[in-house]
């Protein structure tokens, strides 16, 4: 099963330490919007027929509309990201930061099988993905460090 599959069976509910009366921190309920929006796109990207995509981004936004704390926002995260693919069945291209991985992607929608300029081959999906998670692990690491020395804990 995966994640967004268990996402849709079990989602995700703004975690208090607080009693119930108590309203959730604003941190809290942004990771729970977030949560959801990446379901979505997780529900949309799933190599699984596109009717059970679709029924399964239906049962997410039940999920979305019975959040306590703010169930506007987990609908309109999960519309957002799910939208395109209810209405024409495109697969959205994953987002991206590093324009190297944007520049491969768009020769494989082009079909080309090797860079026009310098002839090396466009690599898979799979190495796509796994180039941009590298990339961000790098960059989050690198915000880590600048907290660090902005505060004064960073060490050479």
């Amino acid at each position: 099963m995966s994640a967004a599959t268990a996402m849709v069976m079990s989602p995700p509910r703004a975690r208090r330490a607080d009693p119930p009366s108590a309203s959730p921190r604003a941190e809290e309920l942004l990771e729970l919007i977030h949560a959801y929006r990446l379901a979505a796109r997780s529900l949309v990207r799933q190599k699984v027929p596109e009717a059970a995509r679709r029924v399964a981004i239906v049962k997410l936004l039940d999920a979305a509309r019975e959040e306590p704390a703010c169930a506007t926002w987990c609908v309109e995260a999960v519309r957002r990201e799910a939208l395109d693919f209810v209405l024409t069945g495109r697969v959205p291209e994953p987002p991206t930061i590093d324009p190297m991985v944007r520049e491969l992607r768009a020769l494989k929608r082009r079909g080309l099988a090797r860079c026009e300029a310098c002839l090396r081959p466009v690599p898979s999906d799979l190495i796509l993905d796994q180039l941009e998670e590298g990339h961000l692990v790098l960059l989050k690491a690198w915000a880590a460090y600048e907290g660090a020395v902005r505060s004064g804990r960073a060490t050479s």
